[in-house]
């Protein structure tokens, strides 16, 4: 793969519709329980990061969903990628955006996170407008599905861009290759 772009793959029908349903409404449950769920000042926004500020133990009635699409995407990652050593899982999260939120532009192996080399993004839903996320340096703008799962490296500047009606519903998920610095347990 010669093209930055070619490293950006989307694969549809990454989950199922009725493992969406449940994500969907476990989220909408529990969103405002401060025990499973950060809420964002002044904006619609919620997020539950797993292992970062929350543990997988705290979403037990989901943690069978978490772990089969976390393996899923590291398998499907390293099919793509024909990566033969070992990934290690990094993080989930369960994010949703609503109006006028966004996401500025940023790569998730950031300063204190250069070990994380793989990032995806499954999409729970698409009945929103806006929320597309953006490569900036590419310039390119992906328009998510519904159930899809995009991937690319992690070392990619992105943005998500502002969500102008409706809420976005998706998990990220991150992986590395460095065994000591995988910190997400599904135990």
């Amino acid at each position: 793969m010669s093209n930055p772009l070619d490293y950006v793959k989307e694969f549809e029908n990454f989950i199922a519709p009725d493992d969406i349903k449940r994500l969907v409404d476990y989220i909408n449950a529990n969103k405002d329980d401060r025990t499973k769920f950060r809420k964002a000042l002044r904006k619609d926004r919620w997020d539950s990061e797993v292992p970062e500020m929350f543990q997988i133990s705290q979403h037990l009635e989901i943690k069978d969903i978490l772990k089969k699409l976390y393996e899923k995407f590291v398998s499907t990652s390293k099919d793509f990628y024909k990566i033969e050593e070992d990934i290690y899982p990094y993080a989930i999260w369960m994010a949703v955006l609503g109006p006028t939120c966004s996401l500025v532009p940023h790569q998730d192996n950031h300063k204190d996170a250069e070990y994380i080399n793989l990032s995806g993004v499954i999409y729970l839903n698409d009945n929103y407008r806006g929320g597309e996320l953006h490569f900036t340096v590419l310039n390119h703008t992906h328009i998510p599905k519904a159930g899809s799962l995009i991937i690319f490296p992690s070392n990619y500047v992105h943005e998500i861009k502002e969500v102008v009606s409706g809420y976005r519903y998706a998990l990220p998920v991150w992986a590395t290759k460095n065994k000591e610095k995988s910190v997400l347990r599904f135990e």
